[in-house]
């Protein structure tokens, strides 16, 4: 199946609703084992593929751009200057590592079988591996720990009797590469994981698998161990994103479902408590929090914008107003390489 690059509209934010009759299997967090060299996608004789810029470099708000030739990872600083392209192969959905020395998005590699999307990383001296290869289609990365990625997966599947039938989890892997695990995998299907600062609560998104059409809600859910919570449990939420300090969690969010549901906006939530809008609902989604928890990146209309959290704050500001590019899903390198 040819790969499509060019589209120019989010493929993150609102899912499509699948009906798939599956139970809850969730895979503990200290099970997954050391990572399999072996197994690794690339030789150990096959030649280094490296980035335009290294991680180590780049400036702390990464995102995926369209110039009309298919997406690319690019880097800006929050102010809007010093933008550098990252890769020149394609690239979306990037995510920084909880210590900011690597960055791993979803890129092409080159399989027997033909070009398949894979889950890719660029380290902190530019090196660029690829950790997963496969069927599944990764998408929507998040890392738990420094070495540790997580990522939504999706697989479609032919039989004769049911036809094309689609599954969606969220499984995670080493980016040593190697050892890919289901971690998630619920009624209907999970999409946009996003780990809390201290590893120890996962939060994602529900499409219940027995609701389907425009009025079907999309819950937020905590995860804790073994135990989830509904956090936001009616509208259409999407791309959750933990603050720093591990306390709130910025989200995307239709408060309703159906004809009139409004636009998605940027919302924060503590778990226990009613949302709070930040944004004002012109279709801004996929929110990534300031490493001091004072503004948050997101996308609106193709572009970057970074909005300061804090009350009479003032307007957000767009940060990529590129003419002609369409910029999404920002990320913002956390403390620690810078």
């Amino acid at each position: 199946m040819p790969i499509n690059w060019n589209r120019t509209a989010l493929a993150g934010g609102l899912v499509a609703l699948l009906a798939v009759p599956a139970a809850v299997i969730v895979a503990r967090g200290d099970d997954a084992g050391p990572a399999d060299p072996a197994a690794s996608p690339r030789s150990a004789s096959a030649p280094a593929e490296r980035a335009e810029v290294a991680a180590a470099d780049l400036p702390a708000l990464a995102f995926a751009a369209n110039d009309g030739a298919g997406f690319r990872i690019a880097a800006v600083a929050p102010d809007g200057t010093g933008r550098v392209e990252v890769t020149t192969g394609r690239g979306m959905y990037p995510a920084w590592s909880p210590d900011g020395t690597e960055l791993a998005y979803v890129g092409e590699h080159a399989a027997v079988t033909g070009t398949q999307l894979a889950v890719r990383v660029v380290a902190g001296d530019g090196e660029v591996r690829t950790v997963t290869t496969g069927t599944q289609v990764p998408s929507n990365l998040a890392f738990r720990s420094a070495g540790e990625l997580y990522y939504e997966a999706s697989l479609q599947a032919t039989s004769g009797a049911a036809g094309i039938s689609s599954t969606t989890s969220i499984d995670r892997v080493s980016t040593a590469g190697g050892n890919q695990r289901t971690a998630v995998y619920e009624r209907g299907a999970t999409y946009h994981p996003a780990w809390s600062p201290d590893g120890t609560r996962l939060a994602y998104v529900v499409a219940p698998g027995a609701c389907e059409g425009a009025r079907c809600g999309q819950p937020l859910v905590v995860r804790t161990g073994e135990r989830s919570v509904r956090v936001v449990d009616h509208g259409v939420a999407a791309n959750p994103s933990w603050s720093p300090d591990g306390t709130r969690i910025a989200f995307a969010w239709k408060p309703g479902t159906g004809t009139g549901a409004g636009r998605l906006g940027i919302w924060t939530v503590v778990p226990g408590r009613a949302p709070v809008r930040v944004t004002d609902g012109r279709a801004d989604d996929e929110p990534t929090w300031s490493p001091d928890g004072d503004r948050i990146a997101f996308t609106r209309d193709c572009d970057v914008w970074v909005q300061d959290v804090a009350a009479g704050s003032g307007p957000a500001r767009n940060v990529t107003a590129t003419p002609g590019t369409c910029e999404i899903s920002p990320t913002w390198r956390p403390e620690g390489a810078r």
